[in-house]
Order: structure tokens, then sequence, then C-alpha cells
């Protein structure tokens, strides 16, 4: 696969034809230095293909009779996992505060089921709030959370406190941070 400037002299329909997926409709296209393509559509009212300028995947195709050319319009692929959308700091707030809930509910239950007076469920919770809000979203949360794993793993002479949770969240961001993988 390549990715082209074209300049789209004529876009022809072609033929329809039923596919295993649904009808799809197949267009010829030719491109202002002659050269030949094929397109194919799921509408044949809206071809995403049109004449003029414009930006495509070019896919070489090959058979035991012939070769030829595919093309597509191509999209820049966001691979952030879905479309980036800047969170506002309330969004921003209540991400941390699901992700505090979610590590305290697990600490308090999986790791200290015995946890003393000293740290209700929502000083837990709270704590993890605020070690969060001063980390990097992303890999704070995912610090903290393998953090919570640690202390179900290692804990320091048989006790299981925040403050050993607290530590190994440290240990987990520090050695995540992407300024260690830089050469």
């Amino acid at each position: 696969m390549e990715i082209k400037k074209l300049n789209i002299k004529s876009v022809e329909f072609y033929r329809e034809r039923e596919t295993d997926y649904g009808v799809v409709y197949d267009w010829n296209v030719l491109d202002a230095n002659g050269n030949r393509y094929s397109y194919t559509s799921r509408s044949k009212d809206d071809p995403k293909v049109v004449e003029g300028e414009g930006t495509y995947e070019v896919h070489e195709m090959e058979s035991n009779i012939k070769k030829w050319y595919k093309i597509k319009p191509y999209k820049k692929k966001n691979y952030s996992g879905g479309s980036y959308k800047k969170r506002t700091p309330e969004e921003e707030s209540s991400i941390a505060t699901q992700v505090a809930q979610e590590c305290a509910i697990r600490f308090v239950g999986d790791v200290s089921p015995n946890l003393d007076k000293q740290e209700p469920l929502n000083a837990i919770i709270k704590a993890c709030y605020l070690w969060l809000k001063h980390k990097d979203g992303y890999r704070g949360s995912n610090a903290l959370r393998r953090a919570v794993e640690m202390v179900k793993l290692f804990p320091k002479l048989g006790e299981k406190k925040s403050a050993d949770l607290f530590a190994y969240a440290d240990l987990m961001y520090k050695q995540s941070d992407p300024n260690n993988f830089k050469k």
C-alpha cells in the first residue's frame, strides 16, 4: 500500500456485485497521468472517490492473469484508541476519582481485609485521588493499579498499609517515565 496525491479526471460506474458482505459497487477511475484504478464502494449514490485532487491509498493487486491498482480515500489513522478529545478538568477529576475508588476497594478488599479503624475506605479513596492528581493521568492510574498488585505480592513485614501502596505506586510511576527510555 502506498499513499499518493492524485488528480482524478474521471470516475465511471462499472458494475454492481454481490459479496459475502452485501452489495458493493465497482468504479473505474482515471487520473490526470492516464493511470487506471478500481474503486469499490458500499454506496452507488455517494462514492468517496471523486474528480479532482485528493489523497488516496493505492493498493497493488495481482492475479495469475493481470496486475491492477485499487484505490480508496486516505484517512489518517488515529492510534490513540479512538478520536482524541481534550478532557475538561472536571472530566479529569471524575476519572481520577473512579480510579481512586477502584484501587481503594481492591486494596481494602483484596489486600487488607483486616484493615484497622485508622484507614477507613473513604480516607484511602481520598489519598489515592490526591496521589493521582499530581501524576500524568494514564500512566499514574496504571501505576496505582500495579501498586495494589505489588502490595498483595510483597507486603513489608506482613503488614499491608496504604504507605506501602503509595511507595510502590511511586516506584511504578518512576519506572514507566518515558524519559527513562531515551537513548
